[in-house]
């Protein structure tokens, strides 16, 4: 398997990337509605 960055992609690489960064973009907004949620929280106990 060759690393080369000039190799030309095909079809499936196309479709791998577009789906491997629909599920990056899921856990990114994961992250950030479990961040959002937990800052929300703590504004309301007081804590901050």
């Amino acid at each position: 398997m060759s690393l080369d960055p000039y190799m030309p992609h095909s079809e499936l690489h196309k479709k791998k990337l577009k789906k491997n960064l629909a599920v990056l973009g899921l856990i990114f907004g994961f992250c950030a509605l479990v961040w959002a949620i937990t800052m929300i929280k703590i504004v309301q106990n007081g804590s901050l």
